[in-house]
């Protein structure tokens, strides 16, 4: 079970990490979220929402024709994507919600924000993880 869990987390992350790579921007609420994402081998265009306004946010993403929304998993989180959702259809970009919702059912129970992603991996995976090159152990 907890294998089903680390491979589905893993497979989720590596379509986040193809995604990001197509130039795709990719939408988290804060600074830790976005560490956790680079930790975790995402590169790429990495948007904090909660550091401006929706309009700053909305200018900043025009032309955009694609955006990946991920928020928390918790009812803000819920809340700003699907504010975030509606605004940017408005402006004719499609936002991708998948990726979200996959890692929302795979941390079910264990985790409702992305900064716990890589610390549920560790848990469940009990051994060290590699993302990008650059490896992740537990602390001992």
């Amino acid at each position: 079970m907890k294998e089903e869990i680390v491979e589905r987390i893993e497979r989720t992350l590596e379509k986040i990490r193809e995604i990001a790579s197509e130039g795709v921007p990719i939408l988290v609420e804060g600074k830790k979220d976005e560490e956790v994402l680079r930790t975790l081998g995402v590169e790429g265009r990495i948007i904090k929402v909660s550091q401006q306004s929706l309009n700053t946010l909305i200018d900043q993403l025009y032309g955009c024709r694609r955006v990946l929304i991920l928020t928390d998993f918790d009812e803000k989180g819920e809340k700003i994507a699907k504010t975030l959702s509606s605004l940017l259809e408005i402006g004719g970009t499609i936002p991708l919600h998948e990726m979200r919702n996959e890692l929302k059912h795979a941390l079910a129970g264990q985790v409702s924000c992305i900064e716990g992603i890589k610390k549920t991996l560790l848990r469940l995976n009990r051994r060290d993880l590699t993302f990008g090159g650059v490896k992740f152990g537990r602390k001992k």
